[in-house]
């Protein structure tokens, strides 16, 4: 907050760190079934529980269509990303090849994954998302360690993560807002650092 709001505003109270990190949850309730807008700390199961069924709106997974009209603040092609390219690796495998590709071509990557991931690639420059028993970390964590990869000068974050429940829904819908919704598939291309990585 106080990165893009100094100077704008006139006073910041600092309340520590955010409980939950990810925005707020958007849901429609004006309809028989309730939607769900915007993913945040309030996930579709906790609806569930109370309301019965829910839908997640299908702009929530994917980027709006031309012509179509944002229903929720934070559904537009494009919400909050570092300078650094994001793309969103489903497979270690391919996590890992894009990394080494990255950085024979002299370009600066950084790996974000939950701990569990991470043991298979020590030594590479990379960051925790989340523990394996705490998954909300991650969305704790997520815009803290976006704008670290800016700090630390990174030209492409790689973020192994494939989670469609829980909070994990909402760690998604960030990353695939940050990325451009750039997810890796075997034997492609992306851009990075003004360079074309092939892997």
């Amino acid at each position: 907050v106080l990165e893009d709001m100094d100077g704008r505003i006139p006073l910041i109270l600092d309340g520590g760190a955010c409980q939950v990190g990810v925005e707020s949850s958007v849901i429609d309730a004006t309809g028989d079934v309730p939607v769900i807008l915007r993913p945040g700390g309030i996930t579709p199961e906790m609806v569930e529980r109370v309301l019965g069924h829910v839908r997640v709106d299908e702009h929530v997974m994917s980027p709006l269509r031309e012509g179509d009209v944002a229903r929720s603040p934070g559904m537009k092609y494009k919400h909050y990303s570092p300078r650094a390219r994001v793309v969103i690796a489903h497979e270690a495998s391919t996590a890992r090849q894009v990394y080494f590709q990255a950085l024979s071509a002299g370009v600066d990557a950084w790996l974000l994954a939950p701990d569990a991931q991470l043991e298979g690639f020590s030594g590479l420059s990379a960051a925790s998302l989340c523990s394996r028993e705490h998954p909300e970390e991650a969305a704790q964590r997520l815009f803290a360690l976006l704008r670290e990869a800016d700090e630390l000068g990174k030209q492409l974050v790689i973020a192994l993560w494939n989670s469609q429940t829980g909070i994990g829904l909402s760690v998604t819908n960030r990353l695939l807002r940050a990325s451009g919704f750039t997810i890796l598939l075997p034997h492609g291309e992306i851009e990075a650092g003004g360079k074309i990585i092939s892997y």
